[in-house]
C-alpha cells in the first residue's frame, strides 16, 4: 500500500528547490530586510547569503516571510509626501490599523501558502507516482485552484486597504501562478505599510517594545553624539530624523529590578555589579539598574 503512494525522492528535491529560489530577491544596498520566522515576531538581519544584486531573504515563502524596506522615499513613491508622515506616532498608528484590517486575509493566505508549498513538493509527486500522467494532471489543476483562490483573497484585501479595483486586480494577476501565489501574503503587508516612512514601516512590524529596542543604540548616538563607526549607516541618519520623545523613550532602563546588575545606557546589555564598562559599545560607563 505504502509503496503504491511512494515518489522519486529526487523529484521532490528538485521541486523543493525551485520553491526554495523563490526566496532570492533583488535587493539594493541600501536596503533593509526584516524578517518573520515561522510564528515568531519580526526581526532586522542581513540575508542569508548574496550574489550579485541578489540575496537570499526568505526560505520557503510564506514558511519565513521577508520584507524589503527601502530607506531612501523618493517622491513618486510618495512615503515622506503624505500628510499623516509628519508625526511619526500618528503614522505608526495608521499603519497598524491598516495592517489588523488584513490581519485575517493575511493568515489564511499565509495558511494557503505553506499549503501549496507542500502540495507542489509533495503531494503531485505523490498523486504522479500512484496514478502516472492522471495524478500529475489533476495535482496541477488542483495547485491553480488553490493559486486562484488565493489571488482572489489577495485582491479582497488590497480592496480592503483602499486600492482601487483596476489595480488591486492588476497586482493580484500574477499571483494566478502556483509559483508565485504563496507571495500573496507578503504583498497584502507591503501593501498596508508602503505609504510609510521606512523606519514607520519597521515600527508597524516590531511593535513599539521590539522597535525601540532595535533603534535604542542609533538614538543614544543621535541624543549624546556619541557614534561608532559601525554604526555609521542608514539606520542611524534615520533615527536621528525622528522625533525627540520616540529617541527618549528608546533609552528607557531594562526591565526588571535586579540588585547588583549595571546596564549599558547604550545597547541595554547587563553585566554584574563589578562590571564598570560595556565592551561591546567602545567601553562605554555602565548605570546601576
Amino acid at each position: 500500500m505504502l509503496d503504491a503512494w511512494s515518489a522519486d525522492a529526487s523529484t521532490i528535491a528538485v521541486l523543493a528547490l525551485v520553491l526554495w529560489l523563490d526566496g532570492w530577491r533583488r535587493m539594493g544596498a541600501t536596503d533593509l530586510l526584516v524578517v518573520r520566522p515561522g510564528f515568531g515576531g519580526w526581526t532586522a538581519r542581513e540575508p542569508w547569503a548574496r550574489f550579485g544584486p541578489f540575496a537570499l531573504v526568505g526560505w520557503w515563502p510564506p514558511v519565513v516571510i521577508p520584507m524589503l524596506v527601502a530607506t531612501k522615499h523618493s517622491a513618486d513613491q510618495g512615503g515622506a509626501h503624505a500628510p499623516w508622515s509628519a508625526d511619526f506616532s500618528i503614522a505608526v498608528s495608521r499603519g497598524r490599523r491598516r495592517l489588523r484590517r488584513v490581519g485575517l486575509v493575511v493568515g489564511v493566505l499565509r495558511a494557503l501558502g505553506v499549503l501549496l508549498l507542500l502540495w507542489i513538493a509533495f503531494a503531485i509527486p505523490l498523486a504522479t507516482g500512484r496514478f502516472g500522467v492522471y495524478g500529475l494532471v489533476r495535482g496541477i489543476v488542483q495547485a491553480f485552484v488553490i493559486a486562484v483562490v488565493m489571488a482572489l483573497l489577495a485582491m479582497v484585501g488590497l480592496r480592503w486597504l483602499g486600492m482601487t479595483r483596476r489595480a488591486s486586480l492588476r497586482a493580484s494577476i500574477p499571483l494566478l501562478s502556483p509559483f508565485t501565489a504563496p507571495r500573496a501574503c507578503e504583498a497584502i503587508i507591503a501593501a498596508a505599510v508602503r505609504d510609510l516612512s521606512p523606519l514607520a514601516q519597521i515600527a508597524v512590524l516590531f511593535g513599539e517594545a521590539r522597535f525601540l529596542q532595535w533603534i535604542r543604540p542609533s538614538a543614544y548616538d543621535a541624543l549624546h553624539g556619541h557614534r561608532a563607526d559601525s554604526e555609521a549607516n542608514a539606520v542611524t541618519s534615520l533615527v536621528a530624523a525622528l522625533p525627540r520623545p520616540v529617541l527618549e523613550r528608546a533609552l528607557g532602563g531594562p526591565a526588571g529590578d535586579e540588585r547588583g546588575v549595571r546596564y549599558c545606557p547604550r545597547c541595554a546589555r547587563t553585566y554584574r555589579e563589578d562590571i564598570t564598562t560595556c565592551y561591546e559599545c567602545e567601553a562605554l560607563g555602565l548605570l546601576p539598574s
